[in-house]
């Protein structure tokens, strides 16, 4: 089993997916977040970026908020 990595930063960006048929305009929110992770093992970076969607995100939030809570209530 390797060592965790270690979340060094976090860049994010917006974008608004449009697409256009004869049924239906529609418009996706998409959020873009980059994680720069560090492998002090290997001495290395980790470029992961990750595509969410507007719910998706809200649930990522909740899921920190979450930990969150938990690690404060440990102090």
């Amino acid at each position: 089993m390797t060592a965790p990595k270690e979340l060094i930063d976090v860049n994010w960006k917006m974008n608004l997916q449009l697409s256009h048929s004869k049924i239906a305009d529609t418009k996706t929110q998409i959020a873009l977040v980059e994680f720069l992770l560090a492998d002090k093992e290997a001495k290395s970076t980790e470029q992961v970026l990750v595509e969410f969607t507007k719910d998706e995100l809200m649930d990522f939030y909740k899921k920190l908020e979450e930990m969150q809570a938990q690690l404060d209530a440990l102090l």
